[in-house]
């Protein structure tokens, strides 16, 4: 009696976890339903099919249905899905920590799935906060429109600014050879004979824009932030955000440009939440 005793326990333990049982079972259903729990899964595990991706970023993207966001999350997933000849379906797990967003589990390609690791620590994600725990008011409130004649005030560097504009996302194609001479000073490699040519590389400038008027925000290291700033400057709508300029541009540069400064970003505005860059 001890043996079935002690044997009953394991064989429950095991087929509880799906060791002995099939591949895991996967509701049908849209991202609002899932927002919203309206279609109920048991072990909150959804299937995705052709949701729309506002933006993606490394191991993030976004998603949108409507006015409903949310950040799904996939160990190399940008890279995973351009290998792909059509699109997958996302099979995704619900999670609520730190706030609520999607861990991706597989995609399933013509009817196969196939396995993504979701190994990603919880601190990678964007830092959102609700709006009533944040308050903005130690931010001066301007207006970019102000500048335009005068350009900034000539004390700004001392002030956190609160401004409002529509974000712009431009990508310059910059040729490798000019950033192995930049990082190197100019000195060759001794090993370059032997390396490929590499590729052009990409670098992303944020732009925020109001009457002709534009600042441009210092880069951002996070992969999850620069996911959000993707996502609003997709929606062509305007953001507030916070921070300070770090550099200002002289009367020609303005003039050539539309560029007066350089803002390193501390906070912004998205879904009604805070992000706060680390």
């Amino acid at each position: 009696m001890r043996i079935l005793r002690f044997v009953f326990p394991v064989i429950l333990l095991v087929t509880s976890c799906g060791l002995l049982g099939g591949e895991e079972e996967y509701e049908d259903a849209t991202l609002s339903q899932i927002a919203s729990g309206s279609v109920v899964s048991e072990t909150e595990t959804f299937r995705l099919v052709s949701p729309e991706i506002v933006a993606i970023e490394k191991d993030y993207a976004l998603l949108r249905d409507g006015n409903q966001f949310q950040i799904l999350s996939g160990d190399g997933l940008e890279d995973t899905l351009e290998t792909l000849d059509s699109d997958p379906a996302f099979l995704v797990k619900k999670w609520g920590y730190p706030y609520p967003h999607l861990r991706l589990q597989a995609l399933e390609v013509e009817g196969l799935r196939r396995p993504i690791s979701w190994i990603l620590a919880d601190s990678d994600l964007p830092t959102l906060v609700e709006k009533k725990t944040y308050t903005t008011s130690y931010f001066t409130k301007m207006k970019l429109a102000d500048w335009k004649e005068n350009g900034p005030p000539d004390d700004i560097k001392n002030e956190q600014i609160w401004v409002i504009g529509h974000l712009e996302r431009v990508v310059e194609i910059v040729d490798p050879d000019d950033l192995i001479d930049s990082d190197s000073g100019g000195e060759e490699d001794e090993f370059a004979d032997t390396l490929e040519t590499p590729l052009p590389a990409e670098i992303v400038h944020y732009f925020l824009e109001a009457d002709s008027v534009k600042i441009e925000l210092e880069p951002i290291n996070e992969n999850g932030v620069n996911l959000l700033l993707e996502g609003i400057s997709s929606t062509g709508k305007q953001v507030a955000l916070g921070g300070f300029l770090t550099e200002t541009t002289g009367k020609n540069t303005r003039r050539e440009t539309g560029v007066y400064g350089l803002l390193q970003v501390s906070a912004f505005e998205f879904a009604g939440k805070i992000c706060l860059p680390r």
